[in-house]
């Protein structure tokens, strides 16, 4: 299985949205199974004089398809609005999946993707890992604080964003 991950785009000029054309052909290229976005769409409010929040995840949506594609906010997005970003999404082919589980067939096996809020920005909930994914699950959460159990450890498949340098366990 192949997996596409971005995050922390920190979109902060009209311009900025022109790096999707140069990720899209990539993604064509290397044909994932499933996109990841982990957070922080947004750099700065000045964006918003021109480019709504809706635009973007349309943006994202565009960069993603076909392929399936899940999201998580990040600080910045919350920081910003979790009402008004998860408004964005909703009605959206990427699927927010802060504090859910969302089940997905991919070459004939079903795999389970778990999101998490942000740990930075006190958005975390723990989301059970339900007994008919029979181990194949991914989580994702934007920071990868919120990936350890209290006794330190991880307990599945992970991706988070939140450093700037990428993040798998």
């Amino acid at each position: 299985m192949k997996i596409a991950v971005f995050a922390d785009f920190h979109f902060s000029k009209p311009k900025d949205l022109e790096v999707l054309a140069t990720l899209k052909r990539q993604l064509i290229a290397e044909s994932p199974d499933i996109i990841l976005f982990a957070g922080d769409y947004i750099g700065s409010h000045s964006l918003y004089k021109t480019t709504s929040r809706d635009t973007i995840v349309r943006s994202l949506e565009a960069l993603a398809y076909p392929t399936p594609a899940y999201a998580v906010l990040g600080n910045h997005d919350n920081w910003d609005s979790h009402e008004a970003w998860t408004q964005a999404f909703e009605g959206s082919t990427v699927d927010l999946i802060e504090g859910s589980i969302s089940r997905l067939n991919i070459h004939g096996a079903t795999i389970c993707i778990r999101g998490f809020g942000d740990t930075y920005s006190n958005r975390w909930e723990y989301v059970e890992l339900p007994p008919n994914c029979n181990g194949r699950t991914i989580t994702l959460t934007h920071d990868p604080a919120g990936l350890l159990t209290p006794e330190g450890g991880i307990e599945t498949v992970s991706f988070a964003g939140h450093t700037h340098c990428g993040q798998i366990a």
